[in-house]
């Protein structure tokens, strides 16, 4: 025969051996306590909590040894071989349901790990195994006639609550041990914490139970913090200890519940004894578990937060790695860019006169300052004729800022000989900036002034499409503002211009400009530069040269703003100013 076979076998039996003495010696501390008084039933019956606590620690394995002590438990008790037998598979059925219950359905054997666990066991596996054991235990002994059919449902009341206690205390006792054996540090201190806890846990149960006072919660202050102090082991030690004191007075007709009778013959003092243990292991168990919850809850925050701030130190080093690798895809794409824009913005400056043409009767100059590197804004002058007989001014202002602004005033430039071609039709030169960028507008706007001013009669024409109002400063010191009617260049319709003729005469000075001038507004200033300064800077340095002037505007509008730094949009503007002689042709 194989040895190792043997061995299995062998180790079978000395374990269902071991299984069989144990659950006899839960039976003969029961029948210990009972015989004290021979009269009364046994309120606790330890060998199905040490059952329980066997089947869920070793298995179906452990069924032949148990059924083996609960026979023998049995015909101890009751001589009758058939009645032990009956009552042993009884038993031990009851208990293997409450085994497979808990394996099956509550998931976790151990009652005290949770709330829920806790409340699966009192209930699903507990109940119906203590209700078998007891109705297959009783309902023999009606059956064989050695019990009375009147006290058939009191003796079953009695053996149900003990066998439910029996599950209740000795079970979560045993498993809290062997599931606990390595969590404690026994020093010095908790072990003397334990004993006088212990002590005073006794003392108090014995003296609640040696009086008929109402002082039943006496014990509980007790249990309560043993269950804080040692949460499993606390619990369980405590509670058995209590239900031992207290079962132990009570079967010796001592304490509270020695004399009480209830008008049913189906209830006995016992059944209160145990209603009353197990609501204590109720609350001490409850406690426990709550304890342990809120335990394996922090446990798992600080372990989620470890990761957490693992994972966000790997994830900063990965960043820091991706961050220097795109700094340098960055700062090639930034230099490469910056060649590129100031290449755009050569050509932007290109696209501005390059010469103010010199026209004997007048007198021009222009300033424009954008405020990135590329600007929205634009302005033009042309001369018609040799010697010239007219000439053409022109600025607009492209709503935003950037290479999008300045892509779309570099086609405003380029769109600007339809109205070359005709440079007294103002009208249709707006128009025809319309029709050639109404595909590229898209969200944009422009607004424009046209002007042509005929050199021999000093007849100024000018149309506007939304932009700010001419300014003309006369001579004699007045200022005159013109605002034709014309709608923004924009995707939705043309502009259709309205064409208004001014006469001009030797000193009158002309103003284009563009709202970057007037609307400009400092960090310190909460109003704009405003139309009224501009008027009045122009007034106060009317004698001066052009050149000076616009450059003292913009110098204005600067130091308003606080800095160059400060500026928020282009600043454009454009003028010319008859002069007093003749014009030579």
């Amino acid at each position: 025969m194989n040895w190792n076979i043997v061995q299995n076998i062998l180790r079978w039996v000395l374990l269902n051996l071991l299984f069989a003495e144990l659950y006899l010696a839960g039976a003969e501390l029961a029948l210990f306590i009972s015989s004290f008084n021979p009269s009364a039933p046994s309120a606790i019956w330890p060998s199905e909590g040490i059952a329980l606590a066997i089947f869920i620690l070793y298995g179906k394995n452990a069924f032949f040894g148990l059924f083996l002590g609960s026979t023998i438990s049995n015909f101890l008790y009751n001589t009758n071989p058939f009645t032990a037998i009956i009552a042993g598979i009884g038993n031990t059925s009851g208990t293997f349901i409450n085994y497979y219950i808990t394996k099956n359905f509550i998931k976790n054997f151990y009652p005290l790990h949770s709330a829920k666990s806790l409340g699966y066991f009192f209930t699903i596996a507990t109940y119906p195994g203590a209700f078998l054991a007891s109705i297959v235990g009783v309902g023999v002994l009606w059956v064989l006639n050695t019990l009375p059919s009147e006290k058939f449902f009191s003796i079953f009341n009695s053996w149900f609550v003990s066998k439910e206690l029996g599950y209740v205390l000795i079970t979560p006792f045993i498993l809290s041990i062997y599931k606990t054996r390595e969590q404690y540090s026994w020093s010095k201190k908790n072990t003397l914490i334990a004993i006088v806890t212990i002590g005073f846990t006794t003392l108090f149960t014995s003296f609640t139970f040696t009086t008929t006072d109402p002082i039943l919660i006496l014990p509980i202050p007790f249990l309560i913090y043993a269950s804080f102090r040692f949460r499993d082991i606390g619990a369980t030690v405590s509670i058995l200890l209590v239900s031992i004191v207290a079962a132990y007075h009570t079967i010796r007709g001592e304490g509270p519940f020695s004399n009480f009778e209830h008008s049913l013959a189906s209830i006995t003092p016992f059944i209160y004894l145990d209603a009353y243990i197990i609501a204590l292991t109720t609350v001490s168990y409850t406690l426990v578990a709550v304890l342990k919850e809120r335990e394996r809850a922090q446990k798992r925050a600080i372990d989620n937060m470890k990761e957490i701030e693992r994972m966000q130190e790997n994830a900063r080093k990965e960043l820091e790695l991706k961050v220097i690798e795109r700094t340098k895809i960055i700062q090639q794409q930034k230099n490469e860019l910056e060649i590129q824009i100031s290449m755009a913005q050569k050509i932007q400056l290109s696209l501005l006169p390059q010469t103010i043409p010199i026209i004997p009767s007048l007198e021009i100059s222009f300033q424009y300052l954008p405020m990135m590197k590329l600007g929205g804004d634009f302005l033009d002058i042309k001369t018609f004729g040799n010697p010239p007989k007219g000439i053409t001014f022109f600025i607009c202002d492209v709503s935003g800022h950037g290479v999008p602004a300045a892509f779309l005033a570099s086609m405003v430039k380029m769109s600007l000989h339809h109205w070359y071609e005709n440079p007294k039709d103002l009208r249709k030169a707006a128009n025809e900036i319309y029709r050639s960028l109404v595909d590229n507008i898209g969200s944009n706007f422009i607004t424009a002034s046209f002007l042509h001013l005929d050199l021999q009669t000093k007849e100024l024409k000018f149309a506007r499409a939304g932009h700010v109002p001419l300014i003309i400063f006369r001579k004699e010191g007045k200022v005159e503002e013109y605002s034709p009617k014309g709608k923004v260049i924009m995707e939705m319709s043309p502009p259709d211009c309205e064409e208004i003729s001014i006469p001009l005469s030797p000193s009158d000075l002309v103003l284009l400009y563009t709202d970057g001038i007037t609307e400009a507004v400092g960090k310190t200033n909460v109003e704009m530069y405003s139309t009224e300064r501009l008027i009045d800077l122009i007034k106060n340095n009317f004698t001066k040269e052009l050149n000076t002037i616009t450059k003292e505007i913009i110098d204005s509008v600067i130091a308003y703003l606080g800095g160059i730094e400060n500026l928020e949009d282009d600043l454009s503007l454009l003028c010319f100013r008859v002069k007093d002689q003749s014009i030579q042709l």
